[in-house]
């Protein structure tokens, strides 16, 4: 019997192999793998930190003081030595709580900037991003040119380790609207502007390095298109008329990209192209999805999950 077991299609468990552990020994894949699902999104965007500081300086250790009925004495040397004491160990406690509260303003920065690092949003003015039922929804403010962008992770998945995207969303309407899912070389753009944009037949972009599928109801027949730039040079191919998202229903997208920087790119599942050297092998990509708007309408998208995958 061979050491090896090939699969063509899926493995599927059912019965009691679905509700019970189905796996033993040490499963140890040749792959790394990231999977957002957003469930456990924050999705207001980090506020800023408080500016807060103990503004009263430690005091000086107590003086010696003194004895008698003088202004300012003690009644006895006994009392006079206590409240001394006491008075140093005050200050000796309000000294450990400033160096406590210097560390848990770092211990919160620190956290903060993780937080940023999970995901990265672009909202243009007004527009939103919130916690959906199986996703995060993006919503575009209803001014034209508007974007509202989500990125995943950092920017780290290499083409030269055959690094992969996948993407499922949809979108409410197909109408005045861009849409890029895929990979770019950037966390965001500026305003008005996803990574890609396609105006008749002309493209333009903003990344240097980059790969997807785009749709621009500004081109002249409003059809996804897989796009690429690779150091600046860019270059589309326009999809047969079937390859339109259908409003309200999830699609799943996905552009592989392999150690040369060849692209393939998939629809449900289904291979549709491939562009040869799309990309730089040597520029590290993130994860990248984006709307737009074309008019002053706005729009809704529900991005359901972003998986990645890489050679380890």
């Amino acid at each position: 019997m061979g050491q090896q077991v090939r699969v063509a299609r899926d493995i599927m468990f059912i019965g009691d192999g679905n509700n019970n552990p189905n796996i033993e020994g040490n499963l140890n894949p040749d792959k790394v793998m990231v999977s957002y699902q957003f469930t456990d999104l924050a999705t207001a965007a980090a506020a800023a930190a408080t500016a807060t500081s103990i503004a009263a300086a430690v005091p000086a250790a107590a003086p010696a003081g003194g004895t008698g009925v003088a202004a300012g004495g003690w009644d006895t040397a006994a009392n006079r030595d206590l409240a001394i004491t006491t008075i140093n160990d005050l200050r000796t406690h309000a000294i450990e709580m400033d160096l406590d509260y210097e560390a848990l303003l770092a211990d919160v920065a620190d956290l903060r900037a993780k937080y940023v690092k999970e995901y990265t949003f672009f909202l243009d003015t007004n527009s939103t991003i919130t916690q959906g039922s199986g996703g995060i929804v993006l919503t575009t403010v209803a001014t034209d040119t508007k974007t509202a962008t989500a990125t995943s992770g950092g920017v780290w998945w290499y083409p030269a380790k055959n690094c992969i995207v996948e993407m499922k969303f949809r979108i409410d309407v197909i109408t005045n609207v861009a849409i890029f899912a895929g990979f770019s070389d950037a966390a965001s753009e500026a305003t008005s502007l996803l990574p890609f944009g396609l105006v008749t037949a002309t493209l333009t972009d903003t990344a240097t390095d980059a790969a997807g599928f785009l749709l621009d109801t500004r081109q002249t027949l409003a059809y996804f298109n897989v796009v690429n730039t690779k150091n600046g040079t860019e270059a589309f191919t326009q999809l047969d008329s079937t390859r339109v998202p259908v409003a309200a229903t999830d699609l799943v997208l996905r552009t592989a990209i392999d150690t040369s920087g060849n692209a393939r790119f998939y629809w449900n599942g289904i291979e549709v192209s491939y562009k040869a050297n799309a990309v730089s092998t040597t520029v590290p990509l993130i994860p990248f999805f984006g709307i737009r708007n074309n008019t002053a309408t706005a729009h809704v998208a529900t991005l359901r999950y972003v998986r990645c995958w890489q050679d380890s």
